[in-house]
């Protein structure tokens, strides 16, 4: 029986998804398949040749080299933390290790466990990125909407997210005065009194084009252009010459137009972010750019921008938001982001219902709002729904509604965002959850099966206990994810008798007050086990508490009442149960009435009252029979 487990065990090391390893005295004395897929050799690359040291960043080393000291000395029992791996190719790949000392041979050693989180990061990176960028967008396009709301003060603000998402340290945002055709900053962050030569006497900094017509240095080059750029090498950049003497030094630069229709309005600059820019921030700040060129352009109008189609237009036209006006639900305007975004002309959606771009399964909550919000009624502001382009693709979108009147008329109108990618990648992040919550329920499920073919008597005892406890916590409408937690522990809440000898299991005789002792361990042995994987229930501590009885009768630690965690109470009633029904080595099956009656007189003093209610309701009045 011991040389199968070893089998069964060496099988799921080779075959789990998860990285295994043990090292010893700086070199790897194992690793399965999937530990040497990570870092991309092959196991017999590693084992007795590479260590701990040799799959680690440069810079993670001493974080490693700290972590497995610490073990080695005793100064903790096991970890869990992350790092940078070294593959064989030399890229790197961030790693989510666990590891617990052990002796082996006699000899202090690590084993453990490690998983590859890269893409995992990398995933929350992206969401994170677009999250911050898509509410930066959002804020500034209600900010736009606010006709009390200065450009002076948009402008700051826009300012502000562009350092905030680029983290650079020194910025500025300006704009072209259309009679000179004069640079002038109207905001800077970062530049304090005395730094820069070209802030003196609380002056603001206006700068003119050359005899050439261009405006000079590398603040000129994307206003001469129209066009976004960044330079991680400025000084030989072909715009570099014009930084006057003095100026702080730059490292990196970084600056996007505002541009409406073929006319410069400004610009956001920025420099010396502490990592290289990329297409990423130049997208992120045009897209900023942009937002500030209409705040500009409608400053410059001489009209309010709802009392003028005209002026509306001019500012809608090149936003990257799509906007709709609505009345009796049909669409009065759209823009051409709008009429894009679903893949028409503006001219093609005016006239039709608002309902024949929305999903069918959408439509009545999206009439239901945007009918109360014209007759001025309590509705949401916001929302997401699931929208239709012209050839059938579904579209996820943040919707911000606003009632207003348009030709002297009520009416809706709308800002529309295509939330789509940010949907696509949420889906991604609770795919790859789901996929690490059923490696963790295959691991029980093997821990369970290990068990039991050591005691081939109590065969099928853990999944019966676990099924009669999950049944017991749904009559108790204990949330189901609970439930769920309550049933893996259940699978596995004998996982400590692998510690004791099998012919004491399997003895048909009664046991010694020694070999009851031994047996007595197995919930401390289980705890001991399980406490260092990262469940998302407590598994270790109901496996631990299993044998606990409310009167402080049971074991290891003679916990009462309220000590006792529900989840344990339950399994405690269920492994009671199911124990007493079945056959024993030591005595025949006891059967159904003899164990709920044993439950009934326990009731209160040694079992929960709640919980051995609700098992003789499922027996005597539900129906409820072992499998």
């Amino acid at each position: 029986m011991g040389k199968e487990i070893e089998n069964q065990c060496f099988f799921i090391s080779e075959s789990t998804i998860v990285g295994i390893y043990l090292f010893q005295e700086d070199k790897f004395l194992y690793v399965n398949p999937a530990f040497a897929r990570i870092f991309g050799y092959h196991p017999a690359e590693i084992m007795k040749r590479l260590g701990p040291l040799d799959i680690t960043h440069p810079e993670d080393r001493n974080l490693v080299e700290k972590q497995i000291q610490a073990r080695l000395q005793g100064d903790i029992d096991y970890v869990h933390y992350t790092f940078r791996g070294l593959k064989k190719d030399g890229n790197t790949v961030v790693c989510e290790v666990y590891g617990k000392r052990v002796d082996y041979d006699g000899i202090p050693s690590i084993a453990g466990t490690i998983i590859d989180i890269s893409e995992r990061i990398k995933a929350e990176e992206r969401l994170f990125w677009e999250l911050a960028v898509g509410g930066a967008l959002s804020e500034l396009a209600k900010a736009l909407a606010d006709p009390l709301l200065t450009t002076e003060r948009i402008a700051k603000t826009i300012l502000e997210h562009a350092r905030s998402l680029t983290k650079s340290e020194y910025g500025f945002i300006s704009s072209i005065d259309p009679a000179t055709e004069k640079e002038m900053r109207r905001a800077f962050i970062g530049i304090k009194k005395g730094q820069c030569p070209i802030l003196y006497g609380g002056r603001k900094a206006t700068f003119s084009k050359g005899p050439d017509g261009l405006y000079p240095g590398l603040w000129g080059y994307a206003l001469n252009t129209k066009e976004g750029f960044f330079t991680n090498t400025p000084f030989i950049h072909q715009a570099a010459e014009g930084i006057p003497n003095g100026h702080i030094p730059i490292r990196n630069f970084l600056s996007a137009p505002a541009v409406v229709g073929d006319e410069v309005m400004g610009q956001i600059a920025l420099a010396n972010s502490p990592e290289d820019y990329t297409n990423r921030e130049l997208d992120a700040v045009q897209r900023l750019a942009d937002i500030y060129a209409l705040a500009t352009k409608r400053e410059r109008e001489e009209e309010s921008l709802l009392e003028s189609e005209q002026k509306y237009k001019a500012l809608t036209e090149h936003s990257l938001t799509g906007i709709f006006i609505l009345q009796q639900g049909k669409y009065v305007f759209v823009n051409r982001r709008f009429a894009k975004m679903h893949g028409y002309s503006p001219k093609e959606l005016l006239g039709k219902h608002h309902v024949l771009l929305v999903h069918p399964q959408d439509r009545d909550a999206c009439k239901a709002i945007l009918s109360r919000q014209s007759k001025g009624k309590k509705a949401p502001k916001e929302y997401e729904i699931r929208r239709i382009t012209k050839d059938g693709e579904i579209l996820w979108c943040k919707v911000m509604v606003a009632r207003i009147r348009y030709r002297g008329k009520p009416a809706v109108m709308g800002n529309v965002i295509d939330i789509t990618h940010l949907k696509e990648m949420e889906i991604d992040l609770r795919h790859s959850l789901e996929k690490w919550q059923r490696t963790l329920e295959e691991t029980v499920y093997a821990f369970a099966t290990a068990v039991e073919q050591r005691d081939p008597y109590t065969a099928g005892h853990q999944k019966r206990v676990a099924e009669l406890a999950y049944a017991i916590s749904k009559e108790m409408n204990i949330p189901k994810e609970d439930a769920k937690g309550i049933y893996m522990a259940g699978l596995v809440h004998d996982i400590g008798k692998i510690s004791v000898p099998a012919e004491i299991l399997s003895k048909p005789g009664r046991l010694t007050e020694a070999e009851f002792e031994m047996l007595r361990a197995h919930p401390q042995s289980g705890y001991e086990i399980l406490k260092e994987i990262e469940f998302p229930w407590p598994i270790a501590d109901l496996v631990l508490q299993h044998h606990e009885r409310l009167d402080g009768s049971g074991y290891p630690q003679g916990l009462k009442n309220g000590e006792i965690l529900l989840g344990a109470r339950i399994l405690a009633v269920a492994d009671v149960v199911e124990a007493m029904a079945s056959y024993r080595p030591y005595r025949p099956a006891l059967g159904i009435d003899a164990a709920l009656e044993e439950i009934s007189r326990g009731k209160g003093t040694l079992y929960d009252p709640r919980v051995v209610d609700t098992c003789i309701r499922l027996f005597r009045e539900k129906g409820y029979k072992f499998e």
